[in-house]
């Protein structure tokens, strides 16, 4: 059976998320190797790749946005709910408008059921310019209106990917969801496991602008971060891919004289600021070797 025949018949993302890893998994996922441990995936974001780890695998993720974290379990605990939601919200500007100013409002985010504000960024997913999820300081939504009027869920992939979020592993466990930072998330890591971190990229000069996924957002200090995290666990006996951009700043942060071995993927991006932006571009995709 090909490679693509195997991802046909896993869950898709249910969310269009800026750097998806979909058309990358037949690179990243034969990096991943023998998974002999735990998987670790703290930059979830749509989870192409964690939704592509086999059933049997123990499995670990999340994110450091609470609104993607909260979408993604009740995506798990109450899928036909969610689904119901979404069939009663309308797909006109105005409504759209509405939906995007709920996160100004401080009675709506503190009355609000889990499932409502699930069901508000799937939404603005499917409405919103590019599919882009975007926050500005404050961690309000501030992307446009599309224009489009008859987006729809994929329903079926949606249960599908709640049926994966509760089939149990080898160790007779869940999936853990959670929302938390990675550097709290990857401290359980130990050898035998594997952890793939796909951060907020860096620009690729100093005129970039980067689309902020959280009001906390991910600077220089925090890729050298990152990168120090990355060496901690390879002398751990972890397994460590991590993807980015194709940067001077990441270039220079991942030398093979610490265990790094970079690969360069062409990519052409779906999700853009603009039409313009979706020329083919490579990333970096960076292993880790083992200490």
């Amino acid at each position: 059976m090909s490679f693509a025949s195997l991802l046909d018949q896993n869950p898709r993302p249910f969310l269009k998320w800026a750097g998806g890893k979909r058309r990358l998994l037949s690179h990243i996922v034969p990096q991943l190797g023998l998974i002999e441990g735990t998987y670790y995936e703290p930059f979830l974001g749509a989870g192409a790749v964690f939704l592509s780890i086999p059933s049997e695998v123990p499995r670990v993720a999340g994110d450091i946005n609470a609104e993607l974290v909260n979408t993604w379990q009740i995506v798990r605990d109450e899928p036909h709910l969610l689904i119901e939601k979404l069939r009663e919200i309308k797909t006109d500007k105005e409504t759209f408008l509405e939906m995007r100013a709920l996160d100004r409002s401080a009675e709506w985010l503190e009355e609000s059921s889990n499932v409502d504000k699930a069901a508000r960024t799937v939404y603005l997913n499917m409405t919103a310019y590019n599919g882009m999820f975007r926050v500005n300081s404050r961690g309000e939504f501030n992307v446009p209106f599309a224009g489009r009027t008859n987006p729809h869920v994929n329903e079926e992939n949606l249960l599908r990917v709640s049926h994966s979020l509760n089939t149990r592993d080898r160790n007779n466990e869940l999936p853990v969801i959670e929302h938390s930072n990675y550097k709290d998330m990857i401290q359980g890591a130990s050898r035998g496991d594997v952890v793939y971190l796909d951060p907020p990229y860096a620009p690729v000069s100093s005129s970039s602008t980067f689309v902020s996924y959280s009001k906390e957002g991910f600077g220089e200090r925090d890729q050298i971060e990152l990168r120090d995290n990355c060496i901690a666990l390879m002398k751990r006996g972890v397994r460590v891919l991590t993807s980015n951009s194709d940067s001077e700043l990441v270039r220079n942060l991942y030398s093979e004289s610490d265990g790094f071995h970079i690969f360069g993927l062409q990519i052409s991006r779906s999700v853009a600021a603009s039409g313009n932006s979706r020329a083919p571009i490579q990333e970096l995709l960076i292993v880790g070797t083992l200490k």
